[in-house]
């Protein structure tokens, strides 16, 4: 079992170790197994994902920095979300988000997958 445990850090927006995923995005891994996955998102201000879902898998975000808001289908408002508050996304949820301040968005997020019928 001991050899699962993954010890990770954050250490800011401009760490080293984050990836450009995206004109205005940066992603920082934070870890990574059979059944969930995690990191740290940077979106410039109005920079937003796209309309998606992940089938099997529950999401949880969490604000770090700046402000979100989650839309659903027919850009209906899901959650408006400032520093240290989050929103948990049940598996098949469709959605998108978007960097609503002036300063960058920064949010964690963790998926897991969920078993089926569940």
């Amino acid at each position: 079992m001991e050899d699962r445990i993954q010890q990770f850090k954050y250490s800011g927006p401009r760490a080293e170790g984050g990836r450009d995923s995206a004109e205005g995005r940066k992603s920082f891994p934070m870890f990574q197994s059979e059944n969930a996955i995690s990191t740290v998102q940077i979106f410039e201000k109005g920079v937003h994902n796209n309309l998606h879902f992940h089938a099997i898998e529950e999401g949880f975000w969490m604000v770090l920095g700046g402000r979100a808001t989650f839309y659903g289908e027919g850009d209906r408002i899901i959650a408006e979300l400032g520093k240290y508050e989050g929103v948990l996304l049940p598996a098949g949820t469709k959605y998108w988000f978007q960097s609503t301040d002036e300063e960058p968005l920064e949010i964690l997020r963790v998926d897991y997958k969920v078993p089926a019928g569940a």
